[in-house]
């Protein structure tokens, strides 16, 4: 799961698996930064190309023999990005769900979170989205 502000920066990043008993388990990668940057730079490319050919709803993800990448961009440019199995049906619900419900309510909310700058570091939040991630892939 990545999620990128309005400047291309990535402020939120987790990476959860599902662990033999069924469960889902935080994973936390040392190079994330350079996998963030790769990401969005296809999420670009994609979104670009996506709006030049055509005139419908643009780029909301796309799929290939291993993954699949869901893509929803908010109106103030916020970009939610969340890589799953290849034969996951569309997230563009769940995505706008996690901004509507999980992002506004406690990060938007939240008077101690100054910029869109900052990594977000709010407890609640992951907390929040874990419990909703794992909610939703059962």
């Amino acid at each position: 799961f990545y999620l990128f502000n309005r400047h291309c920066k990535c402020i939120y990043y987790a990476n959860w698996q599902n662990d033999d008993d069924g469960s889902l388990s935080t994973k936390n990668d040392m190079k994330w930064e350079e996998e963030a940057k790769l990401v969005y730079g296809v999420v670009y490319s994609l979104r670009n190309l996506c709006r030049k050919l055509s005139t419908i709803k643009g780029f909301l993800s796309y799929k290939t023999n291993s993954y699949k990448l869901h893509y929803y961009e908010t109106a103030s440019g916020l970009k939610f990005v969340v890589c799953t199995d290849h034969r996951t049906p569309n997230l563009q619900d769940m995505l706008h769900q996690v901004y509507r419900d999980i992002y506004v309510e406690y990060v938007i909310k939240n008077p101690l979170y100054h910029s869109d700058n900052d990594y977000i570091n709010n407890e609640l939040f992951k907390t929040k989205l874990h419990e909703f991630i794992k909610s939703q892939s059962n």
